[in-house]
């Protein structure tokens, strides 16, 4: 994600515009996000070559300046932005928590290879960001946000890298 904040004038704003409606179509464009929120502020127009925003017609340069910490993304860029923050750790569960789960809604994707048991919410929190749910051969349940084409043996992978590491930056839930 290339963060153009520092951009005094809107010259590279306009080239990647352009470049982008050439590639992209006409209706492509560039969004001023607030990353902070994920949230789409606004959008990037030319005019006569100079990089304004649509709604509040500011030149680009004035608002970034008053606005550091936002960036000029294309919606590749903010797609990614929002998956990656409704991604959450992994972290441990009760096996009570883990039946519900499996049991509240069909499964996706339920694998079971090693003495792990895998399966995936069929329901999603948005785009293909969904819950994840491993139990490993001790019984020991953890759960964790991803998306969900993320493969069973990534997802295993996930647990036993935790595990490995006691749970060293995620979230331990007590279990029952």
């Amino acid at each position: 994600m290339k963060n153009l904040a520092a951009v005094t004038s809107g010259e590279d704003v306009l080239a990647r515009l352009a470049a982008l409606k050439s590639t992209h179509g006409p209706g492509a464009m560039l969004y001023v996000v607030d990353p902070s929120a994920a949230s789409a502020i606004d959008v990037v127009f030319n005019d006569n070559g100079e990089a304004r925003l649509g709604y509040s017609k500011d030149l680009l340069a004035t608002y970034l300046e008053k606005n550091t910490d936002h960036r000029v993304m294309d919606e590749t860029e903010l797609h990614a932005l929002l998956l990656e923050m409704h991604k959450r750790p992994v972290q441990e569960i009760s096996e009570e928590d883990f039946n519900y789960a499996l049991e509240v809604l069909p499964p996706l994707d339920y694998q079971a290879s090693g003495g792990y048991l895998s399966f995936k919410l069929s329901e999603f929190y948005t785009a293909d960001i969904t819950s994840i749910y491993v139990r490993d051969p001790e019984g020991r349940c953890f759960k964790f946000r991803d998306q969900a084409s993320t493969s069973a043996e990534d997802c295993v992978r996930r647990v036993v890298s935790y595990k490995s590491a006691e749970g060293e930056g995620a979230t331990k839930k007590p279990v029952k």
